[in-house]
């Protein structure tokens, strides 16, 4: 398993939990200001939509929607779309937003101790984008989706290819240095999965945390079916 983690132990959960929280609580306001930020999402959801075929009739998970960036590209696509973050600031942006701009059809969902709670209910397709690097059990979350996803429904999880640990800037929660998307396609397929895709859908290029100089940083897209 190619997955370079920081070293939290399985007692730290909750305080990986609340320490992500709080740091997208705080970003919140001004968290799609960032241009760079604006143009991945738009790469991510514009490959998501030609690699998942979404229909009017169906009902989507973002998960860990934050503001609703993912969110508010597919909404226009899908009968429904359940946005799902454990930030409350981030979702209330990404209510105001998606009431400004019409889309009822968008609820919003907290999720708790990093999972949401569907009450039973199951999604055709789950989309994700760079959320995997911040959860320490990748596998328990991927058994989730297992149980949220209908016979037949899609998954598809965007999130930065493995780097040196340059990406994230101090304050930024993270568990892991990007994910191996070889790795997390096996993981998929352990959990019922057929991986369809896995492609490089856009490069960040950055002034990494203590380098000289610009470096890209790839962006994977993973796309499976159950």
């Amino acid at each position: 398993m190619n997955v370079d983690r920081k070293g939290p132990t399985p007692g730290d959960a909750m305080q990986e939990a609340a320490g992500a929280k709080d740091y997208f609580d705080a970003a919140a306001v001004t968290w799609d200001d960032n241009p760079t930020r604006v143009e991945l999402a738009k790469a991510v959801a514009g490959a998501m939509l030609a690699a998942v075929p979404l229909t009017s009739r169906m009902a989507v998970m973002d998960f860990g929607c934050g503001t609703g960036l993912i969110t508010r590209e597919l909404a226009t696509k899908v009968a429904s779309i359940t946005a799902a973050d454990t930030s409350v600031q981030m979702l209330a942006v990404l209510e105001a937003k998606a009431k400004a701009s019409g889309l009822d059809h968008v609820r919003t969902l907290v999720l708790e101790n990093g999972y949401p709670q569907p009450s039973g209910v199951q999604f055709d397709a789950i989309v994700s984008s760079m959320v995997f690097h911040h959860i320490e059990d990748i596998p328990a979350l991927l058994a989730r989706f297992a149980q949220w996803v209908r016979p037949g429904g899609w998954i598809a999880v965007a999130d930065l290819e493995p780097e040196d640990g340059t990406f994230h800037r101090d304050g930024a929660h993270e568990v892991h240095h990007g994910i191996d998307p070889v790795w997390l396609g096996s993981q998929i397929e352990t959990v019922g999965f057929s991986v369809r895709s896995i492609r490089t859908v856009h490069t960040i290029r950055r002034q990494g945390e203590g380098a000289d100089r610009p470096k890209d940083y790839p962006v994977f897209l993973l796309v499976a079916r159950c």
